[in-house]
């Protein structure tokens, strides 16, 4: 899904910022929250702590 895309952002990643990645590797969420939560998700294990921050400031 959004292969192409994935792919376009790929390019200009090379191009701009020098970093060795290839389509597969980028993920393409529907925001900040979604971001971080699908982040959350691959990266921690059953059972981990972790502290995140409130983004709503008072």
């Amino acid at each position: 899904m959004f292969i192409e895309l994935r792919g376009r952002i790929c390019d200009c990643l090379r191009a701009a910022r020098a970093v060795r990645c290839e389509p597969q590797q980028i993920v393409v969420t529907a925001g900040t929250q979604h971001a971080i939560d699908t982040a959350i998700r691959i990266l921690l294990a059953p059972g981990d702590e972790a502290w995140v921050e409130d983004p709503v400031i008072s």
